[in-house]
């Protein structure tokens, strides 16, 4: 079957499948009615269900096709086929943050001790503690780089720090 471009095909008739699963259908919901309501529901809900099958059954039958209704519908076939074939295989880890330069290192470990600093003065009368996560934020860092901070400000002996539960992260406190 051919089509014109925006003409849709027509689907073909109800299938004697479809009928009988209707027809099934139609009985069932009928005897619960039966059940529920009694006989004469039961028999008006029979009676509606197959006219109104039998509408839908007659409104999808296809319209018989008249000379004038042929639709004819040409294409060109262009035989030469070229393909291009150009793999890139990329073997490595992702790109890693350039490597910073000292002065940057220091802005970052003096946001973070700012932060801790400033957290120390709200309260502090307490032992205040922080996960890389917090301190990232409070920050304004991405966790790599409060990460990084922490762990260099623990090793120059300026933090406390010690594992938790969640792996490869620690807590850490203020001196």
């Amino acid at each position: 079957m051919s089509v014109s471009h925006g003409v849709c095909p027509c689907k073909t008739l109800m299938s004697s499948g479809e009928f009988i699963a209707a027809l099934a259908a139609n009985f069932i919901v009928a005897g619960a009615v039966y059940y529920l309501k009694g006989p004469s529901f039961g028999v008006i809900c029979l009676g509606a269900g197959f006219i109104l099958m039998v509408v839908a059954y007659l409104l999808r039958k296809k319209p018989s096709a008249t000379p004038q209704q042929t639709i004819t519908q040409t294409q060109e076939v262009n035989p030469h086929f070229h393909q291009e074939f150009n793999p890139t295989i990329q073997i490595g880890f992702p790109a890693a943050e350039p490597a910073i330069s000292e002065q940057e290192k220091l802005r970052r470990e003096n946001l973070v001790l700012d932060f801790m600093n400033q957290q120390r003065q709200r309260q502090p009368d307490r032992t205040l503690t922080y996960l890389v996560e917090g301190v990232a934020s409070g920050a304004h860092l991405n966790m790599q780089q409060a990460r990084e901070a922490l762990e260099s400000l623990y090793l120059r002996n300026l933090l406390y720090r010690s594992t938790i539960e969640a792996e490869g992260d620690f807590v850490y406190w203020l001196r």
